[in-house]
């Protein structure tokens, strides 16, 4: 799930960057639009124009693609979980599966 290079405009690949490292569910969108120097409307209406998605979206898809970089690397799920900012393995297994139809361990099995 390849995301799309951020934006030219530096503050969008600055948030680009730390929404990839960040679990989006401690990020407060507000406090991404301060950074930004601009409303919470504005910030979202501008990083989807950038971007081609939302902030928030932008996040899932760059936690599941580093927790699938992971995996190849022979990380355990349960650790992979942990790392990347999940619940807890159960919350990673569903959204694995949602985005690459197969179970975290079998995948990471067949990497």
């Amino acid at each position: 799930m390849p995301l799309q290079p951020p934006a030219p405009d530096a503050r969008v690949a600055e948030i680009c960057a730390l929404l990839a490292e960040e679990d989006a569910c401690r990020i407060d969108p507000a406090a991404l639009a301060r950074r930004m120097g601009v409303s919470r409307e504005h910030f979202q209406r501008a990083f989807r124009e950038a971007v081609g998605m939302t902030p928030a979206h932008y996040a899932r898809h760059a936690r599941i693609g580093r927790a699938k970089a992971l995996l190849r690397e022979g990380v355990a799920p349960k650790d992979v979980a942990a790392e990347c900012g999940f619940a807890d393995q159960a919350h990673f297994s569903r959204w694995f599966r949602r985005c690459f139809g197969v179970a975290p361990g079998r995948y990471r099995v067949a990497a």
